[in-house]
């Protein structure tokens, strides 16, 4: 059986249509000699001549003529899937439904969705603010597409990919006898009001094993918006410990200062696992990387001790 492929059938096209080896080789961007070797190769594996010299011109043969018009089709298709491919790498057109972690979707989301929507303007973007949980059940439904968020560990059913780390700090509000400290120990913390973010969300939870102190055991108070956190905190004049995206949002209201324990946590995409990232997934998580690490350079959220 003769090897059969669109290399051996590119090279005879261009010699066909262009008339001689060297247009051919040419068109193709590649040596003559090249081009006549595999023509030659492709000659004796078929069995039977392609071309004839005749008067030093190149003849196609019979055979040629109906191998010609037998690969026309197969080209048109292979450029109609060549086509296809530059749309989906260059302009995919679609819907991609996105939704964030609260502490996400103030700065970092909507610098992210510019920079996607001004790059591929065919496509749309519906984004959306929501919890862990939440994304779970919106994915497992078919209502978003990803979902980002700190994930502290897999389920069935739904991949992630870690995009970066976080990690909580201390919002001083101005003024407070802490504001001129160094860094913030728990013990200072035990003195101040509990005020944190959503009971039981993996950010809460974190904060309960590693800070020290009894979060969820000392019936804090406790809400779903970073926002409202924040501005408790502020109101009551109590130090809080807060994601570092929080925190930085917060500044103007008080003094961001390092936690002696560093605790981080995982920012990780999630989707449904029976579904691989598309191009266009791929890229618009691209954006949100970058967007993520230019948000923490320029607010600098984790100052260092000393």
């Amino acid at each position: 059986m003769s090897r059969l492929n669109l290399r051996r059938l590119e090279i005879f096209q261009a010699v066909y249509e262009q008339g001689s080896v060297s247009a051919a080789a040419r068109l193709l961007n590649i040596t003559q000699p090249s081009v006549s070797r595999m023509l030659k190769d492709f000659e004796l594996d078929l069995g039977f001549k392609l071309f004839e010299l005749e008067r030093g011109k190149l003849r196609p043969t019979p055979e040629a003529d109906h191998l010609h018009g037998e690969s026309v089709p197969v080209f048109s298709q292979v450029a109609h899937v060549a086509q296809v491919v530059e749309q989906l790498k260059g302009a995919p057109e679609g819907v991609l439904r996105v939704a964030v972690a609260p502490y996400l979707g103030y700065d970092i989301l909507p610098k992210a969705a510019l920079r996607f929507a001004d790059s591929y303007p065919r496509a749309r973007l519906h984004l959306a603010i929501k919890s862990l949980g939440d994304q779970r059940n919106a994915l497992k439904q078919g209502r978003i597409d990803l979902g980002i968020a700190m994930v502290p560990q897999a389920v069935p059913g739904i991949s992630h990919q870690t995009l970066g780390k976080g990690a909580f700090v201390c919002l001083v509000p101005e003024g407070h006898p802490l504001e001129s400290a160094a860094v913030i120990a728990a013990e200072d913390l035990e003195r101040e009001r509990r005020i944190t973010g959503e009971a039981g969300s993996p950010l809460v939870r974190a904060l309960s094993r590693n800070s020290g102190l009894d979060i969820e055991q000392d019936k804090p108070i406790s809400v779903s918006s970073s926002y409202l956190v924040a501005r408790l905190a502020s109101l009551d004049r109590s130090v809080m410990l807060a994601d570092m995206f929080t925190a930085a949002h917060c500044r103007g209201r008080g003094s961001i200062r390092p936690y002696e324990r560093q605790i981080e946590f995982n920012i990780a995409v999630q989707h449904l696992s029976i579904r691989s990232l598309s191009h266009m997934q791929r890229v618009f998580l691209d954006y949100f990387t970058e967007a993520m690490s230019e948000f923490m350079r320029e607010n600098n959220v984790y100052p260092t001790p000393g």
